[in-house]
């Protein structure tokens, strides 16, 4: 009985001292959020520019921890911007783990928020939420497979467009208008 007792106990200490290895961000998902500090997102309505200075960015860096937490790997990357002249700003951020990410913007001024936010699957090709899919113009250029999301409840923003490759491209605010990137 004795020897059934340190057997067990040597078991559970031996399977439960190993480390678990997590990755950092993929560098090809940061295209959703890749801006860094002092950074000048510029966004174009008619004859006027709002200008969003990123003040703050991370990016997830390898990292491991014990088996034996009840932990999972996920990585992380985003950016926050200054208080634009219209009052708010912009949060960005992309999760992964497992194959999933979840990418978000959010429109926030100190006492409300308009979040915008999907889940893909990478393993599958497959979005999780449901999103329109639209051909979009910006700068004169008609771009395919720009992702749409709508808000019912529009404190700032009502509308967000995005694509893979340049992140958040344009937006509709509260005001119903439409602000586009300018590259």
């Amino acid at each position: 009985m004795r020897t059934l007792f340190i057997l067990i106990a040597c078991i559970l200490f031996f399977c439960s001292c190993g480390k678990v290895e997590c990755p950092a961000f993929p560098e090809e998902l940061m295209t959703w959020v890749d801006y860094k500090k002092t950074d000048t997102l510029r966004y174009k309505s008619f004859n006027d520019t709002l200008s969003h200075i990123v003040i703050n960015n991370h990016k997830s860096e390898r990292y491991s921890f014990n088996k034996n937490l009840d932990c999972v790997c996920g990585a992380s990357a985003g950016f926050v911007s200054d208080i634009n002249k219209n009052g708010y700003n912009i949060i960005g951020s992309c999760y992964y783990s497992d194959d999933l990410i979840d990418v978000s913007y959010r429109f926030q001024t100190s006492e409300i928020e308009d979040l915008f936010e999907f889940r893909y699957d990478l393993s599958n090709n497959q979005l999780l939420d449901d999103l329109t899919i639209i051909n979009y113009e910006l700068n004169g250029v008609v771009l395919s497979n720009v992702l749409m999301l709508e808000n019912t409840q529009i404190n700032i923003v009502g509308k967000v467009y995005f694509t893979s490759q340049k992140g958040l491209i344009a937006f509709v605010d509260n005001n119903s208008t439409e602000w586009k990137l300018i590259e």
